[in-house]
């Protein structure tokens, strides 16, 4: 039976990304999700449980860094720099369009005062059709379902799987009958005993191999 681990709280999305694009009309602004928040609160009060229920019985915890195992397994890397890559070419788009846009209003805000009913009709639609364009596109790559959540399911979805793998084998080996998550941003573990961390030890197995005899 797979051990519950709260680290899955963050390893299932590690190396997410969440973009904020601001530009100088106060309007076109992308608003990070509270659910982070949500989250963590849930995970906090799962592990509160998890730590009090060891202190009555015979449970044995341990604990792994899910940041340092990211940052130092290559596998891992190696597709968050092709993420980043992809990233960086969709903010670029963002960038163009979002320039596309000042530099019409800015145009706009100068003839305004001495143009025509029409060119100023004609002019806002523009405007508000680049706006919608570019507020579409983000929501299209960054969006909740978006294309980056999407690629980044495809991707890191079959490493995750070998991370929690190798956690679940490293603890039954170990005789831990939980291991937490003490990463900085999630901090779901309120004391670890520097005794029972795991994270060099997965991180031996991710590189050695799962199938690998630990030492």
């Amino acid at each position: 039976m797979a051990i519950p681990f709260p680290i899955r709280t963050h390893i299932l999305g590690l190396g997410f990304i969440v973009p904020k694009l601001i530009t100088k009309q106060r309007e076109i602004i992308i608003v990070n999700s509270s659910a982070r928040y949500l989250t963590a609160i849930v995970a906090l009060v799962a592990v509160s449980t998890t730590l009090l229920s060891a202190q009555t019985g015979s449970l044995k915890v341990g604990f792994v860094d899910s940041d340092v195992i990211f940052q130092q397994y290559p596998e891992a890397q190696a597709i968050q720099k092709k993420l980043d890559a992809t990233v960086k070419s969709w903010r670029d788009s963002i960038d163009a369009m979002t320039q596309e846009y000042q530099t019409k209003l800015d145009e706009y805000q100068k003839k305004q005062a001495l143009a025509t009913e029409q060119y100023k009709q004609q002019t806002e639609q523009e405007l508000l059709g680049l706006r919608q364009r570019i507020l579409d596109f983000q929501n299209d790559k960054f969006g909740q379902g978006g294309e980056l959540a999407r690629q980044q399911d495809k991707l890191l979805g079959p490493v995750k799987e070998k991370i929690i793998k190798a956690i679940e084998e490293v603890a039954k080996e170990e005789g831990f009958n939980f291991v937490l998550d003490r990463n900085d941003q999630f901090l779901i573990v309120l004391y670890g005993d520097s005794r029972f961390d795991l994270t060099f030890k997965v991180l031996d197995r991710l590189k050695r191999g799962s199938s690998g005899t630990a030492k």
